[in-house]
């Protein structure tokens, strides 16, 4: 697939967004790791930190959207 430089342009802002430096140092503190994490839901669940998306669940599960 081949992305103009406008597309690329979007793209490399959205990873920059999600990848920021407090993403980075959790993902770094953290990778390798497996996290017990109470989600708010008030299941505990593990979460295996092997790529910096997982940070990323570990939020999402952390907080309530509505």
């Amino acid at each position: 697939m081949t992305y103009s430089k406008e597309e690329l342009e979007v793209l490399i802002k959205k990873i920059a967004f999600y990848e920021n430096d407090r993403m980075q140092q959790a993902y770094e503190t953290h990778k390798g790791n497996t996290l017990n994490i109470m989600c708010i839901d008030n299941t505990e669940r593990q979460f295996q930190v092997n790529h910096i998306e997982d940070i990323f669940t570990i939020i999402m599960n952390l907080i309530e959207l509505s």
